[in-house]
């Protein structure tokens, strides 16, 4: 016989075993992991749960500042004929509001002004601005006291109820 036909018949008769290179590769490659008792993501995701959590909570407290049972309610519209009313009528009385309210809501008018999502200007005779998806006129009220007042040097200018002029540049 030839040595080909002995080494099969040997083979044969050798219960099935692996050659010692292929043992270690296939045990290592099927090992199951090291469970960990919390993993990177659960963590990450327990920090952003905080994160959020903490800064809705920062929002709530903030806005609680502004106690919405001081600010003086507008006046009701005239009726037709009647003589006009004086430009301050609509405004917010902030003789009764802490110093810290007002701050606080000037501050919050101002960041609003700036993180409204401005995405066409229209100057001219009567100007007009599209912010989040409508159009708004002079005197349209954009956010809840903050309305569109009109340009000025090439520049947007809004108002809020207590009168307050908040620019921003186009």
């Amino acid at each position: 016989m030839s040595q080909i036909a002995t080494a099969l018949a040997k083979a044969k008769e050798r219960p099935v075993t692996q050659a010692p290179f292929m043992a270690t590769a296939t045990a290592a490659r099927f090992t199951p992991p090291v469970q960990r008792r919390f993993s990177v993501n659960a963590l990450w995701g327990i920090l952003l749960v905080l994160i959020v959590a903490s800064a809705g909570a920062l929002l709530w407290w903030t806005r609680q500042a502004d106690n919405p049972d001081q600010i003086v309610s507008p006046a009701p519209a005239a009726p037709a004929g009647a003589p006009a009313a004086s430009p301050t009528a609509n405004m917010v009385d902030t003789s009764r509001i802490s110093p810290a309210a007002v701050a606080a809501r000037i501050t919050r008018n101002e960041s609003a002004v700036r993180e409204l999502n401005i995405s066409a200007v229209l100057p001219g005779d009567s100007p007009r601005i599209m912010a989040n998806g409508r159009i708004y006129h002079v005197g349209d009220i954009v956010l809840s006291e903050i309305s569109f007042a009109g340009t000025d040097a090439g520049q947007l200018v809004f108002t809020d109820q207590s009168g307050n002029r908040f620019t921003r540049r186009y």
